[in-house]
């Protein structure tokens, strides 16, 4: 392939990710929230350090005050999250305010709305108490809108962050490999020698989101999470979440991403692989497409006939032969229900995704199952909710290595080597107690050795 027509294709695989997964795309999916007073109250203390960089009079307040609004922030979710019909479901709280987590079935940004107006009241009655003047808000007539007033620029600075591999970028990356796979050539890319370096990163993805549809686009945007997984999201202060700077942002991903597509199309050399349309084609097509569907958009602009979505191409292997006889001899419904079930039965041990998906399912009874004492001893069934397997790799000697997570705050200070507290004993570790579970579980799939790891 010349460096014209590589350069073309990447750049036809930028624009379908870049069209189909927009910020908005992860807002409809299960959602956990956490707010913490000290990241609402950095918050809100960066905003109002902005204020004070224009000289306004204003006076300088503690940290102690700034942690009243961080507070204030928090108890409003918390109450918000209690009320009966709301949408969303309290799943760990502080009643004096340092924590308020929940679960919804979407993002809802109007309690982010709510905490940051509670914060910046908070605010208001701190520079009263003070005896100094209120931040002002709007003022239509003078021409400052609401986000550009002083209580704008207060609360501009509390970010909702994506936490670990729900991010847009990482969903971003998903739709990528979708793209990849349904051009031919491409079909294992993701486990070939020119992917090592990240392949880590697309085995997460890939246990995480479930991307469907046609390198075409023609159900492009369905873009799903696997069972039991959750958008995590964080209100942090913007210090905390620069763009582009998350492990799983498009920023960092995609250069390490077209690094290995490239090195890949040098030693495959899949333009020249036989059968329908050549990679080239294709992104000709899709280019064409693309345009046609702009220029169709313009008032001052005709195209003639129908703009059609390419079909792409139906994803088949080369020159693969079957083991069977093509002569049409026809095989006795005995011995195809033998071969169904004998296929059925290896799925379920050499598909990862089937297997995450199997173990998750059982986990959280299990790990609840299995706390006694000495180990962690069940009360409100947080952590073992919490618990999770969220990808497995494969070790330098071939066995399975499954990477789990759980609500570290507060069960990580119970970790040996991580809690300095006596109640770190070794014995009440939760790795321990989640490894044991994994193993539990698995021994119904005869996985034989494999490994565990704590992200």
């Amino acid at each position: 392939m010349s460096v014209r027509d590589t350069n073309k294709f990447l750049k036809d695989m930028r624009s379908f990710m870049d069209r189909e997964y927009k910020r908005g795309a992860l807002d409809k999916f299960s959602t956990i929230v956490t707010f913490t007073a000290k990241g609402c109250a950095n918050g809100f203390k960066e905003g109002y350090g902005d204020l004070l960089k224009r000289n306004l009079g204003l006076p300088i307040l503690t940290d102690d005050e700034f942690l009243r609004a961080g507070r204030a922030a928090v108890l409003k979710v918390r109450a918000w999250a209690l009320k009966p019909k709301t949408r969303g479901t309290l799943v760990d709280s502080q009643s004096n305010g340092d924590l308020a987590v929940f679960r919804s079935s979407r993002d809802i940004k109007s309690v982010y709305t709510q905490a940051k107006k509670a914060g910046s009241d908070e605010i208001q009655n701190i520079l009263q108490e003070k005896g100094s003047r209120k931040l002002k808000g709007a003022d239509k007539k003078n021409g400052i809108s609401a986000r550009g007033s002083e209580l704008g620029i207060l609360k501009s600075s509390l970010h909702r962050a994506h936490q670990g591999v729900t991010t847009v970028g990482a969903a971003q990356v998903s739709g990528a490999l979708k793209f990849l796979d349904q051009t031919k050539g491409f079909g294992g890319f993701a486990g070939s020698q020119e992917a090592k370096d990240i392949s880590d990163i697309l085995e997460e993805i890939t246990a995480t989101f479930n991307t469907t549809g046609t390198k075409s686009g023609s159900r492009a945007s369905e873009v799903s999470l696997y069972e039991n997984i959750d958008v995590a999201i964080e209100m942090l202060p913007r210090s905390e979440n620069p763009a582009g700077q998350e492990d799983y942002d498009l920023n960092q991903l995609y250069p390490k991403l077209e690094k290995a597509i490239l090195e890949y199309i040098k030693n495959a050399d899949v333009a020249t692989l036989p059968g329908s349309k050549s990679v080239e084609e294709n992104a000709e097509d899709m280019a064409t497409y693309i345009v046609l569907k702009e220029l169709s958009k313009s008032p001052n602009a005709k195209v003639v006939g129908v703009v059609k979505k390419p079909k792409g191409r139906k994803k088949k292997s080369v020159e693969r032969k079957s083991p069977y006889s093509s002569t049409g001899t026809k095989r006795s419904s005995k011995k195809a229900a033998a071969l169904r079930k004998q296929k059925t039965k290896k799925g379920i041990a050499s598909s990862p995704l089937q297997l995450i998906g199997l173990i998750n399912k059982e986990l959280p009874d299990t790990v609840r199952k299995n706390m006694q004492s000495p180990s962690l001893v069940n009360a409100s069934g947080r952590f073992a909710a919490s618990a999770k397997v969220v990808n497995v790799t494969q070790t330098a000697k071939g066995f399975p290595s499954f990477g789990y997570t759980y609500q570290r705050d507060p069960y990580q200070v119970f970790e040996d080597g991580v809690g300095k507290q006596p109640w770190a004993d070794g014995e009440r570790d939760p790795r321990d107690l989640i490894d044991r579970s994994i193993r539990e579980i698995a021994k119904q799939f005869a996985l034989g050795r494999f490994y565990t790891r704590r992200l």
